[in-house]
């Protein structure tokens, strides 16, 4: 991989679609528990799903795949779920953390993996908050799963430098300073691409394409809201960033 640039070695695992966005290990663990243990109904896999992005994505991602081409796009979870069907859902989620528990030692996921998770939940209930503060109850559920998914480029980033590190430990030296360069320079391009190869939702789209803009010059609701509480993370410092001025 070492003759190759980093921007290389990630274009050519998006175009073989080698990487899933990790699963952090504490939700893992209580989905997989939750699926051994209770009757899961629509409602339930929801609940279960909407604790991480890697656990949405895949469900949207399977129920706008290739084989349902010709059907109308899922665009609220609830309709990705009634596709696939519980049992499919099921399935999936449990591959998704299985997969995630396999891969724990990694100082990648356990040093960064848990920052990204709490700002992604952190803007899912703000922009959710706001929504039904400001009036807009009827896109509540929208906003909180725009904002869980809004970095979902740097997730993926993040999952991209984990293989690369853990395929070529010898000849590829990822300081925290070149990992945090990375994240925060390429996601803002691999973020949309992802929503394009995956056949994400467009109000997920366009909430990942545009969330770095200015809260309040934007004429997209789930947008504006996303923005806001993405600005009041970085704010309190959860996240990767803390800009306590702002």
């Amino acid at each position: 991989m070492s003759d190759r640039s980093l921007t290389e070695i990630i274009d050519g695992m998006i175009q073989a679609d080698q990487i899933r966005l990790p699963v952090l290990r504490d939700v893992a663990e209580h989905v997989l528990a939750s699926l051994a243990q209770e009757e899961m109904t629509p409602f339930a896999v929801g609940s279960l799903a909407s604790r991480d992005p890697a656990l949405v994505s895949e469900l949207y991602r399977s129920a706008n795949s290739s084989f349902f081409r010709g059907l109308p796009k899922t665009q609220l979870l609830s309709e990705a779920i009634a596709r696939l069907g519980v049992e499919k859902c099921c399935t999936i989620m449990e591959g998704c953390c299985q997969a995630a528990l396999s891969a724990q030692g990694s100082p990648l996921l356990e040093d960064y993996l848990p920052k990204l998770w709490r700002h992604a939940m952190g803007c899912a209930c703000g922009a959710q908050w706001l929504a039904a503060r400001c009036g807009y109850q009827a896109i509540a559920d929208q906003a909180y799963l725009a904002g869980l998914m809004h970095d979902i480029g740097k997730l993926f980033m993040l999952a991209a430098l984990q293989q690369i590190a853990r395929d070529d430990m010898e000849s590829v030296n990822l300081s925290p300073q070149i990992i945090s360069e990375v994240i925060e320079a390429m996601h803002t391009d691999q973020g949309p691409r992802l929503v394009t190869d995956w056949n994400l939702p467009e109000f997920i789209g366009e909430v990942v394409t545009g969330h770095h803009g200015q809260a309040e010059t934007s004429q997209n609701m789930p947008l504006a809201l996303v923005n806001l509480a993405n600005q009041g993370c970085h704010k309190i410092g959860l996240g990767l960033l803390h800009v306590p001025d702002m």
